[in-house]
């Protein structure tokens, strides 16, 4: 590719490349107690090395799998993981366990809000069923799993961010899991406390097992694969308090550098005065632009500098998109010029990706001006394209389903059952990522309907074995009787209840309202295969709490219910 010739009536600066900036330290970390920390500045190799300081061994992670070095500092996930060796892995046991506390911090890119398993992004385990801790993801939740003395040896139930707030996205973010004995976990996304208690009651950590491994992007036995890139991975033994979390997401990821791009051509009585821009490669196909100021080296501007409309050019033309900083408007005052410091542009963190073209050893970068030191350039804006005509989309459905957390509800009105029990609550953990994500009906597969009956079946067998709940909603069936009496005392509430989903406020029936007589007829059906072998309509206490969870979970889980 050769380089474009640079329009003469543009008010540019002297060019620049990623190679002639100075790189900025990534000092201002918090990373005292870092016993573990990766990052990913190889860039090649089937390695990844434990950078750190003073909390031996170092714990080297292999490449397996499908794997990939990003260029800008990473490792990218398609199929693969990061594994480190028993031995060297065990020091993570060591120095927890040795303070009881620790926190799992890292700069990640989730490659999408689909993901679900949970998919497992940084894990400290064994086995899929057995670990130390997780970080993982479910859809738009970050996951986060931590044995202790009153969860299981899982690590649950889990700690997530609420689904409603959609923290996790396809973007860069930076993630901290915290745990101590006193206040439990805790999880950060860009450097905000998360607002969700922690399920259980914090315990201790002995019971963590020292024969376990680190391992990113996957589990041990493949199961759980995570698509996405990890940035920074730092493991500390000491929970970050608050305002370390802030710090270390205020210092950022990646190599960062200095572009100061000379403008003395266009400031008359100014032999050294400079733009300068922090950069950094914001991915493998883009850069980001921010934090710029006016720099003198030697000198006191002369007077003061207007400038407005600054624009970021890349190999001989102005980028076609990012340029946040075209609407810039401000002055450089000659009076009270600090010649240390410079002045900021603008008072914001305000930043402009821009495509990459040739890559960060090729690129050249410019700036231009509307207008700068008593220059100005008149812009012809090019004239906005006529609004197309819109496309017909195809038919969409009239219909849509329910989702894992309206199904749920659903259920908990229907029966009466709090979502809040411990039995059905624990099912609805296990299930949920198996339920419909969303309410598009063509998305809907068979495995999400058996997802949906596993949580009805829940529901009404805890309807079905408990004496009280059994009398207070089906009042009229007793002795264990079904009879064309205990059919319809069985049968009437599911459907009162089962149909009122689907009943207006004012009452009217609606043109494609199930017919109560077809959904009674199956579920008679049923009870006559599940009482076949009763006596003279009488069955056992056994037999009849089998054909009560039956016939329940026929009408709740059923399409009634689901399609809205």
């Amino acid at each position: 590719m050769q380089m474009r010739p640079l329009d003469a009536t543009l008010l540019t600066s002297k060019a620049m490349a990623i190679g002639d900036g100075t790189a900025i330290s990534q000092g201002g970390r918090v990373e005292s107690n870092a016993i573990a920390l990766y990052t990913f500045k190889e860039g090649k190799g089937t390695q990844a090395n434990d950078s750190s300081n003073g909390f031996p061994p170092e714990l080297t992670l292999n490449l397996i799998g499908d794997v990939e070095w990003v260029s800008n500092w990473g490792v990218r996930f398609n199929n693969g993981r990061l594994q480190g060796a028993v031995q060297p892995s065990s020091k993570l046991h060591r120095y927890i366990t040795q303070t009881g506390e620790y926190s799992v911090e890292a700069w990640v890119v989730p490659a999408n809000v689909t993901q679900d398993g949970p998919a497992r992004i940084i894990s400290y385990s064994g086995s899929a069923n057995t670990r130390n801790f997780t970080l993982a993801q479910t859809l738009y939740n970050y996951d986060f799993f931590n044995r202790t003395s009153t969860t299981g040896a899982n690590g649950d139930p889990l700690l997530s961010t609420p689904d409603a707030d959609e923290l996790l996205q396809a973007t860069l973010q930076h993630v901290v899991a915290s745990y101590d004995a006193i206040e439990g976990r805790k999880l950060y996304v860009n450097g905000t406390l998360v607002n969700v208690a922690d399920p259980v009651a914090a315990g201790n950590i002995n019971q963590w097992d020292q024969t376990f491994a680190l391992i990113l992007g996957n589990e041990a036995d493949g199961l759980y694969p995570w698509r996405g890139t990890v940035r920074l991975l730092a493991i500390h033994n000491r929970v970050l308090t608050a305002e370390q979390v802030r710090t270390n997401y205020e210092v950022g990821v990646g190599q960062k550098i200095l572009l100061a791009f000379s403008v003395a051509d266009l400031i008359d009585g100014m032999d050294d005065a400079y733009i300068v821009f922090q950069v950094e490669q914001f991915d493998d196909y883009s850069y980001l632009f921010n934090e710029p100021y006016f720099f003198s080296f030697t000198q006191t501007p002369p007077e003061d500098i207007v400038i407005r409309g600054l624009r970021i050019g890349v190999n001989g033309r102005e980028a076609k998109i990012g340029q946040v900083f075209a609407n810039l408007e401000t002055t450089i005052p000659a009076a009270g010029y600090d010649p240390e410091k410079g002045v900021p542009l603008l008072n914001s963190r305000l930043g402009a990706v821009i495509e990459a073209e040739k890559g960060p050893e090729q690129d050249q970068f410019f700036l231009s001006f509307d207008y700068i030191g008593g220059r100005s350039h008149e812009r012809v804006e090019e004239p906005v394209p006529p609004v197309p005509e819109p496309a017909d989309l195809e038919p969409q459905p009239r219909v849509g389903v329910r989702t894992f957390a309206e199904i749920n509800a659903s259920f908990s009105a229907m029966t009466g059952i709090p979502v809040t029990d411990a039995s059905v609550a624990a099912t609805y953990e296990t299930v949920k990522q198996q339920m419909p994500p969303s309410e598009n009906i063509r998305s809907f597969l068979v495995a999400h309907q058996m997802g949906i009956t596993q949580l009805a079946v829940k529901y009404c067998n805890t309807l079905a074995t408990s004496n009280s709940r059994m009398q207070a909603y089906f009042p009229g069936f007793s002795n264990n009787r079904f009879d064309a009496t205990g059919r319809d005392a069985l049968i009437d509430p599911l459907l009162k209840a089962l149909l009122a989903h689907h009943i207006p406020a004012h009452g009217d029936q609606l043109a494609d309202q199930p017919y109560e007589m077809d959904s009674r007829e199956r579920l008679n059906d049923l009870i006559d295969t599940m009482t076949a072998a009763c006596a003279n309509d009488v069955c056992s206490t056994a037999v009849t709490q089998n054909t009560v969870t039956a016939v329940c979970a026929a009408a709740l889980g059923s399409a009634v219910m689901l399609v809205q």
